[in-house]
């Protein structure tokens, strides 16, 4: 989870892929690279995610639960 929706934003927490209760706030698609990216909160933490992130490369991670 970083704190604005951009790769180069700093780190505030790692959601793990199993991880649950992460309330949807809202998504956007950044200008440039189209990558989308959600406002989310997670254990008391509110920030930005993307399912395309990882380690330098993309990758597919499924971080998000949203109740049904």
């Amino acid at each position: 989870m970083r704190s604005a929706p951009t790769a180069q934003a700093s780190i505030l927490a790692e959601i793990p892929s199993n991880g649950t209760d992460i309330e949807l706030h809202s998504c956007v698609v950044t200008s440039g690279q189209g990558n989308r990216w959600c406002e989310v909160s997670w254990r008391g933490i509110r920030g930005w995610t993307s399912p395309l992130l990882g380690g330098g490369k993309h990758r597919r991670a499924s971080v998000m639960r949203l109740p049904r």
